[in-house]
């Protein structure tokens, strides 16, 4: 799945993704494939899973979309 990166919550380490469908997703810092969460900011194109979590939906495997990937030098754990 594919959205945007809506905001980060950096001191509490979550955010939010709105989908290309509007809808919107949980993400826990946990769930980025790879440690770069104090650089990830709103605006950015991501792709992710999701699975059903007992609050909503959760976004994980999040990285970066490759045209983003592209102008920041790599995905997420590269």
């Amino acid at each position: 799945m594919r959205g945007t990166v809506k905001r980060v919550f950096h001191e509490r380490g979550f955010g939010v993704i709105q989908t290309e469908d509007g809808g919107q997703v949980f993400f826990h810092l946990t769930g980025l494939a790879g440690p770069i969460f104090q650089d990830l900011h709103g605006g950015e194109a991501v792709e992710f899973e999701v699975i059903p979590d007992n609050r909503g939906p959760l976004a994980l495997h999040i990285r970066l979309a490759p045209a983003a990937a592209e102008r920041s030098g790599g995905t997420f754990g590269s």
